[in-house]
């Protein structure tokens, strides 16, 4: 009977490692720590942002706007640092933008998305996450555009992954999360001539569709992508604070 419970013991020891990350080969979760948005019809954004103490830290911001002519965002910044582009795409008069930042500093401060001239519209959401691979945080940016009532796009994704995507779409219209998704923001009325709305989903494989549904047909784009987590430490390697063999252990 001793046999039979050691080996349920080591059974249980192993599921909990498999859980949390802490097994050679697997990887530790992405965790949403936190999360704002703000909106303007014509000008500049500014989105306060509280950014949460956590270790591998990213920032997400997803811009969705329309643009009056042929405008650029000529910068977003956090606490005065520029925000890398991760990806945009433009279609159906319609545009979508994703930036980052690896790290971002821990406290209060404005993320400020800077249009080159007037637009017809623009939301604007703020994301920061933990447990976030800082080697290689993103997977490639993709898009899909269209004219219909069922906005999707397929992201490259891979085990462990979390999948995130921004949707633009024309105004008069009501946004709905697709299946297996969690909302993180919606505009859920009119932003001058637009709406928008961002989303996140485990991946569930070498891709991942993000999707959402629309009470009637409009133009829309969408455009996401993947973000990585943590890898831990091959087979063989110390976890980290771990002692290497030889070692002494502090104390000792």
């Amino acid at each position: 009977m001793k046999s039979v419970s050691v080996l349920w013991m080591y059974a249980g020891v192993i599921g909990v490692l498999m859980l949390t990350g802490m097994f050679p080969g697997t990887t530790y979760a992405v965790t949403l720590n936190n999360m704002t948005f703000n909106r303007s019809n014509t000008g500049n954004v500014t989105v306060p942002h509280f950014t949460v103490a956590g270790s591998s830290r990213l920032m997400l911001v997803g811009v969705s706007w329309k643009p009056n002519a042929s405008p650029n965002i000529t910068s977003v910044q956090y606490n005065g640092v520029n925000l890398p582009l991760a990806g945009a795409a433009a279609g159906n008069d319609h545009r979508v933008n994703i930036y980052y930042l690896l790290n971002p500093p821990v406290g209060n401060a404005d993320v400020v998305v800077n249009f080159q001239s007037s637009h017809k519209g623009a939301f604007v959401g703020v994301a920061t996450y933990s447990g976030v691979d800082q080697t290689t945080p993103l997977g490639p940016f993709n898009s899909a555009t269209g004219d219909s009532n069922a906005p999707s796009v397929l992201i490259a994704s891979a085990a462990g992954d979390l999948v995130f995507d921004t949707v633009t779409c024309e105004k008069s219209v009501s946004l709905s999360v697709g299946a297996g998704q969690i909302q993180l923001w919606n505009s859920n009325d009119d932003v001058n001539e637009v709406r928008g709305a961002a989303s996140t989903e485990p991946a569930v494989g070498a891709s991942t569709r993000m999707s959402w549904s629309l009470n009637s047909s409009k133009k829309w784009i969408i455009g996401g992508v993947a973000i990585k987590p943590v890898p831990f430490a091959e087979e063989g390697e110390p976890m980290e604070g771990e002692p290497i063999e030889g070692e002494p252990i502090e104390g000792e």
